[in-house]
């Protein structure tokens, strides 16, 4: 296995990092969006 440098460690790391929280953000609007479907949808047929 290479030996990396600090700084290429660091930017892997802040890769992940980024791509870890991308991918949390991504979920987190498509729950979103359901659950303001389904209470749109509740509000609807409760009028």
């Amino acid at each position: 296995m290479n030996e990396y440098s600090k700084f290429e460690k660091a930017l892997y790391i802040f890769l992940i990092g980024l791509l870890i929280f991308i991918i949390g953000v991504q979920l987190g609007i498509a729950r979103g969006r359901e659950l303001q479907r389904q209470g749109y949808y509740e509000y609807n047929l409760s009028d």
